[in-house]
Formats: structure tokens, sequence, C-alpha cells
């Protein structure tokens, strides 16, 4: 019985811990999936990112608030690794952060 106890104990424990690293990130979507994502909802808060290490800062800091952003506006906020799509709103600057409303762009 203890053993079982110890067993639980500890996949509880990977769990919440997988649970955690995985709400550091955000959703990697394609262009095409982010193109649908723009047309179909009504709020799309999108990272456009690359390797660098202002981008992985950029998405820790948006994955702390994006469960507030989901309950408070139904809002998806996704990230777009090295998207030619960023070009169309500030092709200089990455990362970036890219808010659509209604399907128009607000950076």
């Amino acid at each position: 019985m203890k053993l079982l106890h110890k067993l639980l104990y500890s996949l509880l424990l990977i769990l919440l811990s997988s649970n955690l690293i995985d709400s550091q990130s955000l959703e990697e979507v394609t262009d095409d999936e982010l193109v649908k994502l723009i047309g179909q909802e009504q709020y799309v808060l999108v990272l456009f990112s690359d390797d660098s290490d202002a981008s992985h800062d950029m998405e820790t800091e948006l994955a702390s608030v994006r469960e507030d952003l989901v309950e408070t506006i139904n809002a998806w906020v996704v990230k777009a690794i090295k998207s030619p799509l960023k070009d169309q709103f500030n092709p200089q600057v990455e990362p970036q952060v890219v808010f659509f409303r209604y399907h128009l762009y607000i950076t």
C-alpha cells in the first residue's frame, strides 16, 4: 500500500511538472493555420518570433498572461516562428507581438 502511494505521488509530481513546463510556451501555428485563425476568431494575439533569447523571454511573458486573455476576451494566443507573414506588419522587428481584432491588426 505504501509503495502504491509513493508511485501515485511520483506520478502526480511528474504530471504537475510537465504541465508547468508546457504552460511556459505558446501553441505554435503554421502560416496557413494563422491566416485561418485570424479569419475566424474575434481576437488573436500572435508572437512572431525566431530562436533568439528575446523571443523566448517574450514567449514566457505572454504565456504567463495567456489564461487571463483567454478567460477575459476569449483570445487566441499563439506563436509563429520565422514566419514571412510578420513582414506585412513590421519587417525590421523580431520578436514582435501583433494583436488582431475582428480580422484587423494592431501592433
